[in-house]
């Protein structure tokens, strides 16, 4: 995976945003594409490195002025929850240990929703236990 950070001068708005990214889409095969009129940058993450000068091009093509482009490589980042859990992978089956501390669970929003709420059965808010069952 390749980060690269191209310096874009001249992005006003968050539609100058969006020209800068689908212009990028268009012209090269990304992953995602990122533009900030703050930062004056748009951050492009590919699976295979691409070249400096076709990217130059396709935002030189929108009328932005383009800057500096910096290029590294970026190992994957495993996704992991508080406490160093991991989040259980796509599709996984079986229940979802949900600990709430503090606050009100989202399940008790959702009157008569698929889920019940954890006081309904006798457990209290904020006790770690209580189970949602997975959909």
């Amino acid at each position: 995976m390749w980060k690269y950070t191209v310096e874009v001068r001249g992005m006003m708005c968050a539609m100058c945003e969006s020209h800068v990214n689908d212009a990028v889409r268009r012209a090269l095969r990304v992953k995602s594409v990122r533009s900030s009129r703050a930062k004056n940058e748009t951050v492009v993450l590919a699976e295979q490195a691409l070249d400096e000068a076709a990217l130059r091009d396709a935002i030189a093509a929108t009328g932005y002025e383009v800057g500096g482009v910096s290029r590294a490589a970026r190992r994957h980042r495993r996704h992991r929850l508080r406490g160093g859990r991991r989040y259980p992978p796509a599709g996984a089956k079986g229940a979802v240990r949900l600990e709430v501390n503090g606050g009100a669970c989202a399940a008790q929003g959702f009157a008569g929703g698929p889920w019940p709420s954890p006081t309904s059965r006798g457990e209290h808010r904020g006790q770690p236990g209580n189970r949602i069952p997975a959909l």
